[in-house]
């Protein structure tokens, strides 16, 4: 059996530096959704 590590890791809101990819979907979906 073989055992995986997992490690969870918390960003902070509207931090594009920690998770580009997905701040870069929320500021365009408040962009073109939201407005």
């Amino acid at each position: 059996m073989v055992n995986n590590i997992i490690k969870l890791e918390f960003l902070k809101p509207g931090s594009p530096y920690q998770n580009g990819f997905v701040e870069r979907f929320n500021r365009s979906y408040r962009e073109e959704v939201l407005d």
